[in-house]
C-alpha cells in the first residue's frame, strides 16, 4: 500500500522538474566560481550575491518556471565556493538556448527537492534579451 502511495508522489516530482536531471559532470579542470557581493549603483541598499565568468558579472535573477530537459543545459563550468568553502555539487552550467551566456544556471547535483538557481549577467539590466520559457523571473530590483 505504501509503494502505491509513492509513486505518485514520485511523478508529482519529477514532472516538477525535481529528481536527478542527470546534467553533464564537472569537467576535468572545473572552474571555482567565488561568491562576492555586489551593490546595486542606483540603490546602496539593495545588493546580492554575484559570480564572474569571463569577464562578466553575474546576479540572481530567477528560478525554475515548469521543466528543464538535459537538452536544454550545454556544459558544466564548474562549482562554487562561498566564504572559503568549496561545494563541487553546487554546479554552474551554461545553457543550450543561450549561446551568449547572458544566463547561467546554478544547479545542486543530488537536490532533489532544490530547484535551480538562474544567474543573468549584470551587463543586460535594461536590456531586452531572450529568457528561455524554463526561467521564472523573481522580480529582483536591480532587473527593473
Amino acid at each position: 500500500m505504501k509503494k502505491l502511495l509513492l509513486l505518485p508522489l514520485l511523478c508529482l516530482l519529477l514532472s516538477a522538474g525535481c529528481g536527478d536531471r542527470g546534467f553533464a559532470p564537472l569537467p576535468e579542470e572545473p572552474t571555482a566560481f567565488e561568491l562576492t557581493g555586489f551593490q546595486n549603483p542606483a540603490d546602496p541598499d539593495d545588493g546580492y550575491m554575484a559570480l564572474e565568468y569571463e569577464g562578466r558579472v553575474y546576479l540572481p535573477y530567477g528560478t525554475l518556471a515548469g521543466r528543464i530537459g538535459r537538452s536544454d543545459v550545454a556544459e558544466c563550468l564548474g562549482y562554487l565556493v562561498q566564504d572559503g568553502i568549496a561545494d563541487e555539487n553546487a554546479r554552474i552550467y551554461t545553457l543550450a538556448a543561450d549561446p551568449a551566456h547572458n544566463y547561467l544556471m546554478d544547479d545542486y547535483e543530488g537536490g532533489e527537492m532544490m530547484q535551480p538557481i538562474f544567474w543573468r549577467a549584470a551587463d543586460t539590466a535594461g536590456e531586452a534579451i531572450d529568457t528561455p520559457d524554463y526561467i521564472d523571473d523573481l522580480g529582483y530590483a536591480f532587473w527593473q
